[in-house]
């Protein structure tokens, strides 16, 4: 997917026998990723540094952005939830 953000959905069809509770479902994915970045933007050495250099800085960055996504998903459903009352 060419932006940071971007998603999808998948629906998938389970036997009628299904349970969230005792079943899992693993989906097998195939692909590539192309690098989409701004012509004119300048690399952030201090953050590749950080992420090459110190011990887990591809996971603790990565872990930041899913913190951030998860932040910014809570203040959508409580806006919601403020609409609905």
């Amino acid at each position: 997917m060419p932006n940071v953000g971007d998603k999808v959905e998948l629906y998938l069809n389970t036997p009628d026998n299904f349970s969230k509770e005792t079943n899992d479902i693993f989906v097998a994915t195939t692909g590539w990723y192309d690098i989409n970045l701004e012509k004119n933007t300048k690399p952030n050495d201090a953050l590749i540094t950080d992420i090459l250099s110190k011990e887990g800085g591809l996971l603790n960055y990565a872990m930041g952005l899913y913190i951030n996504s998860l932040k910014s998903i809570s203040q959508i459903y409580n806006q919601r939830k403020a609409y609905e009352n």
